[in-house]
Formats: C-alpha cells, structure tokens, sequence
C-alpha cells in the first residue's frame, strides 16, 4: 500500500481559513496551495486509515503486508501508536489519569463514572483512586469536583 499526499483532497474546506484577514500563501508559494491549517491535518486521512487497518488485524492477518506513507510528514507516528495504545488501556478498563495528570496538568481531567453504561466498570472510582496514587489533596480535589464545576460553576451547591 501506498499513502502519498495528493490521495485526498490538499486543502481544508474554505469555511475552516475564512478569517476575514490576507490568504496565507502556502510554502512553497504556488503549486499544491498547501498552507500551514492544511500541513496541521493532512496525516488525518492516513491515520484513520492505518489505525483501522491496526484494529481490524488487518497486519496480523497479512504479515508480509507493506506499505509507506509519503510526504505526509512523520510527527504524526508516534502520537498514532499512543493514541491506539491508549484506545487498547481504556477498552481494557484501565484509564491511567494520574500519568494524564503527570504528562499534562491537573486542571485538564474530571471524574466520570459513566455509571450505568458497562464501560465504567464495576468499581470506577477504586480504579481511579488506584491510577491517582499518592498524589496529592488539591490535584484530587481538581478531578473529583473543582473541574467540574469550574466548567458548570451553576452546579455548585450552595
């Protein structure tokens, strides 16, 4: 299989770069008329297709299979195989919010049980006492509640 950058369409839908101000001229100043909101989305395409392929065992049934994705860039890689080994944790039960937390700050996380839908699990909120460890008061006070409600600050009890 080959990916290459002209397999989909090159630049966003014109709704997404109407601003109001200058059309950015594109890089390479001609051309492709590829400019920097189009180069932030372009794996988009690829990534969805491999990542389907990974999950539907496609490499697995098919292992001399190759392939190569070309002039997409390659940054994209890494956060895809994270992204597909988070999506492999969370079907798994396993949510890790406190290395979230670690990897990013924790205002950003809130708790949600998901109660009564099967994927919350039986006992959600051990599992996240368990992924939280020894963290400290303020950053569980953050997931537990004051994220929340600074989002819904109506939902504050008074």
């Amino acid at each position: 299989m080959l990916l290459h950058v002209g397999g989909a369409p090159l630049q966003l839908d014109p709704r997404w770069v109407s601003t109001g101000r200058p059309a950015a001229r594109d890089w390479m100043g001609g051309g492709e008329k590829i400019r920097s909101k189009d180069m932030a989305v372009l794996h988009q395409g690829p990534e969805t297709f491999i990542s389907v392929m990974v999950m539907d065992g496609v490499f697995e049934q098919h292992p001399e299979l190759r392939g190569a994705s070309v002039e997409l860039g390659a940054g994209w890689v890494p956060s895809m195989l994270t992204r597909l080994d988070w999506v492999v944790r969370s079907w798994s039960k396993v949510e890790d919010v406190g290395g979230l937390i670690d990897q990013s700050s924790d205002d950003l996380y809130l708790f949600s049980s998901d109660y009564p839908h099967v994927e919350g699990g039986k006992d959600h909120i051990g599992r996240f006492e368990s992924s939280l460890g020894e963290r400290p008061a303020d950053v569980r006070d953050n997931f537990y509640a004051e994220n929340f409600l600074r989002i819904f600050p109506d939902a504050r009890v008074h």
